[in-house]
């Protein structure tokens, strides 16, 4: 199944994640990769943004039955989807990301003989999980990364973590450059609306020193800590408001009692889920992040690209998306105490949270260029072809 098995052209690369909407974190790289002179094909499960991306990217796409939640029989069924796709189309590159389209993609391809067979970690799912799941959850991780012939890391720290964790081989993961799967399009935050005028929109008072939180309300992305962060440094700096843009999910959920305080607290403002959240940015004056896992967030890199620091927990990838003291400030695991201190810090002292908020915008247009990125995946694939 490689690429002189299946005859001249260019190498075929057959991209595979699980949900449309995650085709986001691939946008641009489709399209870079087919003008360096690859075939490129994406498979996925159904949905809209499926077609919005094949025509955004210019790429064949196929329709495969994952399922995101845990269904043995509905993942056997996507399993043997996935190895005919590959029968039919003789990729001589895989790259699969995601957890459903990560495990049983590596599996199709270790099965039919992928020569380049490329998994993306793009974080640990087993890091908050206990017990039977945890087990489960790191058998199954460490079962993608053997049938792949190279990891691509989101980050040094999560490498680290995998190789730790011996769910990764040491040597065989890979990090393109500072880290990231697809970089940050600086572009996307090109003229934004002005501070005023989002805050107008919002409801927020254009003196208020807003804190700004962008991504899942669930457990694992720190939500609850977040908010009883958030009451503490009130109590020093009443002046504050938290813009909270994201939806709750029922898959990883936050207690009861959590949404009953924001849904009483009349400083909390919700945007609920937001498809480009690019636009919100110039409201926040920082950005909290108290995730307890990630690969590497785009979240707090977006918020610098704008100017905006961040203040966050030192998890596994997040340590690589904040230059500490510089950039924002990074406080233990689940402290919630020193979260508020750094909020409540950066909170009376406006001129060294602008300061550190230029310092992200500089560092994140140099360090997370696309462009670049991408030309190390090409190098990767190419260097995997040529062994």
């Amino acid at each position: 199944m490689t690429g002189t098995a299946r005859g001249s052209g260019p190498p075929r690369i057959l991209y595979l994640i699980t949900d449309p909407i995650s085709t986001r974190l691939l946008r641009g790289q489709l399209a870079a990769l087919r003008t360096a002179g690859f075939e490129v094909e994406l498979g996925c499960s159904a949905g809209p943004e499926l077609c919005e991306t094949a025509r955004r990217e210019g790429v064949a796409v196929h329709e495969l039955p994952f399922v995101r939640e845990v269904a043995p029989m509905a993942d056997v069924r996507a399993l043997v989807a996935t190895v005919r796709l590959m029968r039919r189309r003789r990729p001589d590159i895989l790259n699969a990301s995601t957890p459903k389209a990560g495990l049983l993609g590596m599996l199709a391809a270790w099965l039919g003989r992928v020569k380049v067979r490329v998994y993306v970690l793009r974080g640990l799912r087993f890091e908050t999980a206990t017990g039977a799941q945890r087990m489960l959850l790191k058998t199954l991780e460490r079962l993608a990364t053997s049938c792949s012939t190279v990891v691509v890391c989101n980050s040094s720290s999560l490498r680290r973590a995998a190789e730790a964790e011996r769910v990764l081989a040491r040597g065989k993961g890979v990090v393109l450059g500072v880290g990231s799967g697809n970089g940050i399009d600086v572009n996307r935050f090109v003229d934004l609306p002005t501070k005023s005028d989002v805050r107008r929109g919002l409801g927020l008072n254009v003196d208020a020193f807003v804190i700004g939180f962008v991504g899942r309300l669930t457990a694992d992305k720190g939500f609850a800590d977040l908010v009883a962060a958030y009451q503490r440094a009130r109590v020093h700096e009443p002046a504050l408001r938290l813009l909270v843009v994201g939806d709750y999910e029922a898959g990883d959920p936050v207690a009861p009692a959590t949404r009953a305080i924001v849904e009483a607290d009349p400083t909390i403002v919700r945007a609920g889920w937001v498809a480009d959240p690019a636009g919100l940015y110039p409201a926040v004056d920082v950005l909290a992040f108290p995730s307890l896992r990630e690969g590497l967030p785009n979240a707090p890199l977006e918020a610098q690209a704008v100017g905006v620091p961040v203040v966050a927990y030192a998890a596994t990838g997040t340590v690589d998306s904040v230059r500490q003291g510089e950039t924002g400030v990074l406080v233990p695991v689940g402290d919630v105490d020193a979260l508020a201190a750094a909020i409540v810090s950066l909170a009376g002292d406006p001129q060294r949270a602008a300061a550190m908020g230029a310092a992200g915008q500089a560092w994140v247009a140099e360090a997370f260029d696309q462009q670049r990125l991408w030309a190390r995946l090409a190098a990767v694939y190419r260097d995997g072809l040529a062994a």
